[in-house]
């Protein structure tokens, strides 16, 4: 199978174009990859959080607390649990027309089905 794998080798493919050529991962990189998103650098974050990626936003902001309060990462989690907080305060009172209209139409669906199918 030698043979075939030099035949093989001679062929042109999609990845021997000199694009590919360009980038080549070092041993520090491959042995060192980021597995949580706070191990990315500031570009990383903001592409990904332009694609939408909500760890990325909320990586970004504590990065942003961190910087403005001159605090450690654990603290600014701790100053982002007390703006969620703050934020949550009237939450429940804010969401009431959608949950008095969920039990409304509830209401009317049982009410509807009784004067439909009652004899």
């Amino acid at each position: 199978t030698s043979a075939e794998r030099d035949t093989y080798s001679d062929r042109p493919n999609r990845w021997s174009g000199t694009r590919w050529k360009e980038f080549r991962p070092t041993k520090e990189m491959v042995r060192n990859p980021p597995t949580h998103i706070c191990h990315m650098d500031n570009q990383t974050l903001a592409e990904l959080a332009q694609h939408g990626m909500h760890a990325a936003h909320t990586e970004r902001l504590l990065r942003e607390i961190m910087e403005v309060d001159k605090v450690t990462w654990d603290k600014a989690h701790d100053i982002l649990g007390e703006i969620d907080v703050y934020n949550e305060r009237y939450y429940w009172i804010e969401s009431l027309p959608y949950r008095v209209g969920i039990t409304v139409a509830f209401i009317c669906l049982i009410m509807g089905y009784a004067m439909v199918f009652n004899k």
